[in-house]
């Protein structure tokens, strides 16, 4: 699978302030903690991917620190503002961390009101991203991974105790509906996608009752609304074939909080996914109408 890769030395972890990789000549400067969450973006946003591991260790080791910091990171990370699409794209990756150590220790947030209309400008990105022809990988920057690290954070809000219903239906059905994007998934986005939608999906299954495949995949294709494309195409049979093997086998989620039991064929989830694939024109190559 096509993400992060952390390195093996962990970056000191000051509790009141942090280590950012910047300067004119590269050079470590300890910023203190009224700047740190600024310092923090600036350093996901960078296009040394060191850069952004390291970031990515201190969001964890922030988000363990205490209530108070855990609450401070997430305010800092889900803030609205200019971003580029490596920076949006990393805020979600940290976003996932911050969001996944609340599920296990401290439920410091709560997504069925605040928190969860916080996301909604990085949720809305995330969702423009299906249009776009944006590549997972740039020779420059390494993984930019704007889909894959999107879906690590609907799976993370899936995997929330907190997450209301109405969030999983809204979360479930961007997830879903990226499914069909038009470029052409090289990054496991496909099996990604569908690990999140599982996620959500497993805490409240009464969604899967409003969401129509027929209205999530019926236009993918911007030159023939009526004809999806065939990059489109194979992203649909990615993502409900790796639905098909975790609700058939199951899977253990890294990162605990919810583990996706193999489902019984009279299930919410199977007979969402028969629905799924009764929808398909299967003569063709997926050919949704």
């Amino acid at each position: 699978m096509a993400c992060r890769s952390m390195s093996n030395t962990r970056a000191r972890y000051w509790p009141r302030s942090y280590r950012h990789r910047g300067g004119r000549w590269g050079v470590d400067v300890v910023v203190d903690e009224r700047t740190v969450g600024r310092a923090m973006l600036i350093d996901l946003s960078s296009r040394d991917e060191s850069a952004r591991e390291q970031a990515l260790e201190e969001v964890e080791s922030a988000a363990t620190a205490g209530d108070d910091e855990l609450a401070r990171l997430f305010t800092e990370l889900a803030a609205d503002g200019p971003s580029s699409e490596l920076g949006m794209s990393y805020r979600a990756l940290a976003l996932s961390i911050v969001l996944r150590i609340d599920a296990r220790r401290r439920r410091v947030l709560r997504f069925d009101g605040d928190s969860s209309r916080r996301l909604e400008p990085l949720l809305q990105w995330w969702s423009s991203t299906r249009d776009r022809n944006d590549l997972p990988w740039e020779q420059d920057c390494g993984w930019v991974d704007s889909i894959g690290h999107g879906a690590e954070l609907a799976g993370a809000i899936g995997q929330h105790p907190t997450t209301s219903t109405a969030v999983v239906a809204d979360v479930a059905a961007r997830t879903a509906r990226l499914a069909g994007a038009d470029r052409r998934f090289l990054a496991s986005e496909g099996e990604r996608l569908a690990i999140a939608f599982a996620l959500l999906t497993a805490r409240a299954p009464e969604v899967l009752h409003e969401l129509d495949p027929r209205e999530l995949w019926e236009t993918r294709s911007a030159a023939n609304p009526s004809a999806p494309g065939w990059e489109s195409q194979l992203n649909v049979h990615a993502f409900l074939s790796g639905l098909a093997a975790i609700w058939t086998f199951g899977v253990a989620v890294p990162g605990g909080g919810i583990d996706l039991p193999p489902r019984e064929l009279r299930s919410p989830e199977c007979t969402w996914l028969r629905r799924a694939l009764a929808s398909t024109d299967t003569s063709g190559l997926w050919a949704l109408r």
